[in-house]
């Protein structure tokens, strides 16, 4: 039901002439900069190696529909590898842990402009 209620959303935003795009946003787990932590987090849920399992589905429905995706895990996860920097958690919780902090949600706000830029032709 949820995949039907989002395509035809889809839908009705491209019908009015708008882009729309699906973001899938990043676990604490997925990105996290020790890979100790990532290792260990997917031996807990059971999912083998795939740090990005749970975006897959949002990408296949995406895919099966025209839908223009962007999973942001996997540059998070890049720039969290090369800088060391944690995209999530603040000050006054675990380090790492919990929402996007303010690198978080600049690295997501970039990656989406840029991305709705090239949906949009710019």
């Amino acid at each position: 039901m949820t995949e039907a209620l989002l395509v035809d959303l889809v839908r009705r935003v491209q019908s009015e002439g708008r882009a729309f795009l699906l973001v899938a946003a990043s676990s604490h787990h997925q990105v996290h900069p020790d890979p100790e932590i990532r290792r260990h987090r997917l031996e807990v849920v059971a999912v083998g190696t795939d740090h990005f399992y749970w975006n897959r589905p949002l990408a296949q429905l995406a895919d099966c529909n025209g839908i223009e995706f962007l999973s942001v895990s996997e540059p998070f996860l890049e720039n969290a590898i090369r800088s060391g920097e944690c995209f999530h958690g603040f000050p006054n919780m675990l380090p790492c842990d919990g929402h996007w902090n303010f690198r978080g949600r600049a690295l997501a706000s970039d990656l989406v402009v840029d991305r709705l830029y090239d949906v949009r032709g710019g």
